[in-house]
């Protein structure tokens, strides 16, 4: 790293990525939506109105708390309490599978928990990301951001490692199948986090608050994007492409097991492909942002999904699945490296939880609609199953194809009368 970074907090910052990515594949991907539409026989919907609720949740509220954290130059109080929120949630998931309860009210209370519990996780990513600009200048926020997505996916395979083996044996009385990861995926998150939310320091400057209310700085924080051309049609271009990024990342391995009909254990090296294409994927995206801009990376990226999609829907060996699945998770680590950077050089630091708010807001609600489409394409072609199923990956497709033409009419910009200038090389 360059001189002037602090490399002990980039390190506690990149390993919050780690942590929070073990409750992504965990909860989100791997165990929890398997447990509900697999080994519950429930429609894939079951999981997916709440996980959109909660993401709902998390678009209407972070775009006021992300500025109201901007005002108060702390952008770690709330990552703090929003992390506890979601490990607690998680842990309470694992004891309420196991309080004797009729089946249908353990299913129906772990769903309820999955509200917090994500909304905890995908709020707290606002903040996350805001600390970027206390870290680094934007020259180097790119091979830094791609360094924690990185760190992040190797934590997984790590977690795994120590997760996996504790669903396919009762290890733990009491504990076993895939609701025995819910209590060590909070543990590991609570613990991998804790470097993060003690050492990072936030070098944000406080801004006078503002008198208005609730919704009157909702109408405000939409009127500044007006500022910062190009900033509007980049949120609209991240609703659309990461309608398909949330819901793959979601349903991936209910694909699988719904397409080709895998044990978990068959599953695991599909998953460990994908994470390792990640993982390099991390550290080539990171480097690739800053030498060739995050405008060019996201192009990249978004005709590599795109690429990846048709191939998935198409697949129908365990071969070319392996294939889909490292595509897609090098690709995956170029989204989430080029976001970050892109929406900083779109917009100045002083500014960057009110619009990471925002940001999330597209996010959010891309991941209530692209779960929704999912869920109605496969309940309503189920007479065709699995057919249904490449027909959900194919719509996703298209959402990024939809994403990536709005996406390429973000030129560069120029914010008229004023000292900031937005820098969009690529």
């Amino acid at each position: 790293m360059a001189a002037g970074i602090n490399r002990g907090e980039v390190t506690a910052w990149a390993v919050y990525d780690l942590a929070n990515t073990i409750f992504s594949m965990s909860i989100i991907t791997f165990f929890l939506p398997q447990w509900v539409i697999h080994d519950q026989g429930l429609p894939d919907l079951a999981f997916q109105i709440p996980f959109s609720l909660s993401m709902l949740l998390v678009g209407l509220t972070t775009p006021y708390l992300g500025a109201v954290a901007d005002e108060r130059g702390d952008h770690l109080r709330p990552l703090r309490w929003l992390t506890i929120l979601s490990v607690s949630a998680t842990a309470l998931m694992g004891v309420a599978v196991n309080l004797g309860l009729a089946l249908w009210a353990r299913v129906g209370l772990v769903l309820f928990l999955l509200i917090p519990a994500n909304y905890g996780f995908q709020a707290a990513q606002v903040f996350y990301n805001s600390l970027l600009p206390s870290l680094a200048p934007p020259e180097l926020q790119g091979k830094i951001s791609g360094f924690g997505v990185a760190l992040g996916y190797l934590g997984s395979i790590v977690a795994f490692l120590s997760i996996f083996p504790l669903t396919q044996s009762e290890i733990i009385p009491g504990f076993t199948g895939r609701t025995a990861a819910f209590i060590p995926t909070a543990v590991l998150f609570g613990l991998l986090a804790i470097p993060c939310l003690i050492w990072v320091k936030d070098r944000s400057k406080p801004k006078p608050r503002p008198r208005e209310g609730v919704w009157r700085r909702y109408v405000q924080v939409f009127r500044d994007t007006a500022d910062y051309p190009g900033l509007r049609r980049y949120l609209f271009s991240a609703f659309l492409f990461l309608e398909a990024v949330h819901t793959v990342i979601s349903m991936m391995m209910v694909y699988i097991q719904m397409v080709l009909g895998l044990p978990d254990e068959e599953k695991m090296p599909i998953l460990v492909a994908g994470i390792l294409a990640a993982i390099a994927g991390g550290f080539a995206w990171g480097w690739l942002t800053d030498k060739l801009g995050p405008r060019r990376v996201i192009v990249f990226t978004l005709v590599g999904w795109i690429a990846a999609i048709v191939l998935g829907t198409l697949a129908a060996d365990l071969t070319l699945f392996y294939v889909v699945a490292a595509l897609t998770g090098f690709l995956m680590a170029g989204v989430w490296t080029a976001i970050r950077p892109m929406l900083l050089r779109l917009v100045p630091a002083e500014k960057a939880g009110e619009f990471f708010g925002l940001l999330a807001l597209a996010g959010k609600a891309a991941a209530v609609a692209g779960p929704l489409i999912w869920g109605g394409i496969t309940l309503l072609a189920r007479g065709i199953a699995p057919l249904n199923y490449r027909l959900a990956l194919a719509a996703m497709g298209l959402l990024v194809a939809a994403g990536l033409a709005v996406f390429l009419g973000v030129g560069k910009a120029r914010k008229k009368g004023a000292a900031f200038r937005p820098s969009l090389e690529g």
